[in-house]
């Protein structure tokens, strides 16, 4: 009988699920400002999120003793359909039994990253499909050659509160399942780190270091624009598309070709994550012996990681892209 994770003893399997995410988390911060839809086990693949649309404005003079028709809400469904991923190490009984190492708990760790990153990135490659896009410079990405600056972002605040986009009053907290914690109102930017370099140079550029009473969404928070009501989470993940902007040796480039980054600001209820309920992110590890017929002599170990969970913009208006270059020094 193939053995699982079943079998292994609870309390060992509880110590590697927690190492496994918390070291996930610190990847994640492209997952803070969804709006969370824990998708029930048994049910279906598909979540559906429903928005209503605003009501117009009744600005008509009622008639005395006449009663006005009636207002029909409408609404928009989007839907999403949950994916599986995961990877997973093994080992041989020589690794476990000459290493001096704590060989699965280092795994763990580094599968942790992976995890980590591994769903980081996909919730960034559907948010960056986004079709509320600005640009640094002309009107394509092929035409950047400067770096991201506070008057763009002042022309990025005025259209997002064109759109009624509502500031982010609440981030996910310390699990991919369920769960929030409240913050001050605020945009929030995920930015490279290249970028990061021009927005300590803006004026009015607030770190995190002077917040005083204010404290960080996550501690990748590098910081804040208070005249633009944006707040900054660095991350080595953000988009970036090298050597796709215009000819520069004096921005980060490619072959003497700016590199474009795809800066992502968020309001609330932009876009939407579907968990699996209890399968988001799992290990399942399987010690030497518990193969079967397929390691008769007790040879091979494993242990890896598996998600359950999708992406979805739900309203392009809440999100913007700004594709720009960034300065090399």
């Amino acid at each position: 009988m193939l053995q699982t994770t079943t079998e292994i003893p609870s309390p060992v399997t509880e110590y590697y699920n927690r190492g496994l995410l918390e070291r996930a988390l610190p990847f994640m911060n492209h997952d803070l400002f969804g709006q969370i839809r824990p998708l029930p086990q048994k049910g279906s693949k598909i979540a559906k999120f429903r928005r209503y649309e605003s009501l117009g404005t009744a600005t008509t003079p009622l008639s005395e003793g006449v009663p006005p028709s009636s207002t029909d809400p409408s609404y928009t469904d989007v839907t999403a359909t949950v994916a599986t991923y995961g990877s997973y190490i093994e080992y041989s009984d020589d690794v476990e039994l000459t290493s001096p190492d704590p060989l699965l708990t280092e795994f763990n760790e580094l599968l942790g990253e992976q995890s980590g990153e591994t769903i980081d990135i996909l919730r960034r490659d559907v948010l960056v499909t986004g079709t509320n896009v600005a640009y640094q410079t002309g009107t394509a990405r092929a035409s950047q050659n400067a770096a991201l600056t506070l008057a763009t972002l002042r022309t990025i605040l005025r259209t997002m509160e064109r759109n009624k986009v509502r500031y982010i009053t609440s981030v996910l907290s310390g699990s991919p399942n369920v769960g929030s914690d409240a913050i001050p109102m605020s945009f929030v930017a995920i930015i490279h780190p290249d970028t990061a370099f021009d927005v300590r140079q803006m004026s009015g550029f607030v770190g995190i270091e002077d917040y005083g009473q204010m404290r960080p969404i996550h501690e990748s928070e590098i910081g804040a624009l208070p005249a633009v009501r944006i707040r900054f989470l660095i991350n080595p993940n953000a988009k970036k598309w090298t050597g796709a902007g215009q000819g520069s040796t004096t921005m980060v480039n490619t072959t003497s070709v700016a590199d474009v980054y795809g800066t992502l600001i968020f309001g609330m209820n932009a876009f939407g994550i579907v968990p699996l309920r209890g399968a988001a992110l799992t290990t399942h590890l399987k010690a030497r012996g518990t193969g079967g017929t397929s390691d008769p002599l007790d040879q091979v170990g494993t242990i890896g990681w598996k998600a359950k969970t999708t992406t979805k913009i739900l309203n392009d208006n809440f999100l913007m892209r700004v594709e720009h270059a960034a300065s090399l020094s």
